[in-house]
């Protein structure tokens, strides 16, 4: 109907475990905190946390995946820092009523939050901007717009409070509007924030004394050789058996199995001297196949290697198929915020889906690297 209307999605999921004979038993979720608890399990709120932040790995990965240079974010405005008041889901019915002319006491409470996040944003247009760079690093006029109507309704406050962001000192014209192309903008912070990600990726690249024998790559390389032609030569075992192949040709695809080229140049690649080093490859090109080898190689060179990712998922993935013991992102955070797991100096550090981490956790992860001494090594797909 013209009006900006509070978009979302209900998603509805079982709280009992899914077998083969239908819902069986009770999950964590619905346990008595008081027994969660007496049992060492994290409670239901925590556990909603949880269920959260998957939604938002899910999301963002399927976000990148469609091509969309937007991210959400599982936390509330008070744990980022924002003094902003998220809007608040009305509900069909009050809706319903308040088109109908009636009372909604929630509606006179939505006002009252409408006016004082127009007083914030005036006194300090940079939240707004904040919001913007959380879910993209470069955006335009539209997408202040779209966040301003979040938080805004009436529409001359919302004028005003357009023209507050849009003249704040924060806001930097990447370039200017042309052939019909609105401006794109960015932050003065994330200006900065990447300026900074890449003099460090600079310094690291610089610094090339990671070294790794070339004898342990090789042998590495002849070893992950030798676990594919097993492989290779198991798969065809039944089809010998059934005549479907001869053989020589069994023992021709056997000796032709391995390592591509472009796995053996990526392989040289990330053991090679520098401190840092990226790999870009379609989904299914044997990243996970190439990484197995560098693990060995690094670990005949005595090197340490984790892996993180943004998703717990893909963290279980890259240590299943690569042998790296990995964790998420926030883990390895949390962890050196108290000083547990940090880095030593030539260790290396594996993110993989890289393309999925935003701009500010991806520098403070390089920073780290880079004041432990590290190697840091950046998986990510074409998509």
């Amino acid at each position: 109907d013209g009006d900006i209307r509070n978009h979302h999605a209900h998603v509805v999921m079982t709280t009992r475990r899914v077998t083969p004979d239908g819902l069986g038993e009770k999950t964590l979720i619905e346990r008595e905190n008081k027994w969660l608890l007496n049992a060492g399990q994290p409670t239901s709120h925590m556990q909603l946390g949880d269920i959260r932040q998957a939604w938002e790995e899910h999301a963002n990965r399927s976000l990148m995946r469609a091509g969309l240079d937007i991210r959400i974010d599982h936390r509330s405005h008070l744990e980022r820092g924002l003094e902003i008041e998220p809007t608040e889901h009305m509900g069909v019915h009050a809706a319903q009523m308040d088109r109908r002319g009636l009372s909604v006491s929630r509606q006179r409470l939505e006002a009252k939050a409408a006016k004082r996040n127009a007083d914030r944003i005036r006194n300090n247009p940079g939240e707004v901007l904040t919001l913007i760079t959380d879910e993209k690093s470069v955006f335009n006029r539209h997408d202040v717009a779209r966040a301003l109507h979040r938080y805004i309704d009436d529409s001359q406050t919302f004028v005003n409070a357009f023209a507050s962001v849009m003249a704040s000192p924060a806001l930097v014209e990447l370039q200017p509007e042309q052939n019909g192309e609105l401006a794109r903008y960015t932050t003065r912070e994330m200006l900065t924030l990447e300026h900074q990600m890449a003099d460090r990726a600079v310094r690291l690249g610089e610094d090339r004394s990671h070294h790794v024998n070339v004898d342990h790559v090789a042998t590495a390389l002849d070893r992950q050789d030798a676990a594919i032609r097993t492989v290779v030569a198991s798969s065809l075992r039944n089809a010998l058996v059934r005549g479907e192949i001869s053989p020589s040709d069994r023992d021709q695809k056997v000796a032709s199995a391995g390592l591509c080229d472009e796995q053996r140049l990526a392989v040289n690649h990330i053991t090679g001297p520098e401190k840092i080093a990226a790999v870009i490859g379609f989904a299914g090109a044997g990243k996970s196949t190439m990484l197995a080898a560098a693990r060995e190689a690094w670990a005949q060179q005595g090197i340490r290697v984790v892996g993180a990712a943004l998703a717990g998922k893909a963290a279980e993935g890259l240590e299943e198929s690569s042998g790296i013991a990995s964790r998420t992102l926030a883990s390895w955070e949390y962890g050196w915020q108290s000083g547990k797991g940090l880095l030593d100096k030539d260790d290396v550090f594996v993110i993989d889906e890289a393309g999925m981490v935003g701009s500010r956790q991806l520098s403070r992860f390089i920073a780290e690297v880079e004041a432990r001494g590290a190697k840091l090594v950046l998986v990510g797909d074409h998509e």
